[in-house]
């Protein structure tokens, strides 16, 4: 199955506002829900297989999908995200987004409500090396607006612009 990123939608299948049993139905090859808890403000987090995208709901509604390098097939425009040189995914989502951020080692993409983590070393300047030596801990993540715009708030303090351009 090709997970395409949809910003600001969902991604393959899945669009935000889908219900927990919708989102379980949208695709045969999802696996099972392994875990699930409740935050404090009342977000659902569901975990799947590690080769499974986890999912979070409020108010019974899909607002953030998370992705591992486990999960095959999620595509920008085409391209795998995990596959492709993690410089290239940066600086093709820093000109689609119109900027980049980072907080706290996450690269913030706002406009696109998209978030990679583990893609760039920001303690060495680099860009993640997949044929280094280094455990791979690259993720993506795609969030509703407002959901987004909340978490984003509550850390504006800790957002720095950065580019990779």
């Amino acid at each position: 199955m090709a997970w395409d990123i949809k910003p600001l939608i969902g991604l393959g299948p899945l669009a935000f506002g889908m219900s927990p049993a919708a989102v379980a139905g949208a695709s045969t090859q999802l696996g099972a829900v392994t875990a699930r808890n409740t935050d404090q403000d009342g977000t659902i987090n569901e975990y799947r297989r590690l080769e499974d995208p986890n999912f979070s709901y409020r108010a019974d509604g899909l607002i953030f999908i998370a992705t591992t390098w486990r999960v095959k097939d999620v595509l920008w425009n085409g391209v795998d995200v995990y596959a492709a040189p993690p410089l290239d995914i940066l600086r093709t989502l820093e000109t689609a987004n119109g900027g980049a951020a980072q907080m706290f080692g996450v690269v913030v993409f706002d406009r696109l409500c998209l978030q990679l983590s583990g893609f760039y070393v920001f303690e060495r300047s680099q860009p993640y090396d997949p044929h280094g030596e280094e455990q791979d801990d690259r993720g993506l993540t795609v969030w509703e607006r407002v959901a987004h715009e909340d978490t984003m708030s509550k850390f504006a303090q800790h957002v720095h612009s950065v580019s990779f351009i």
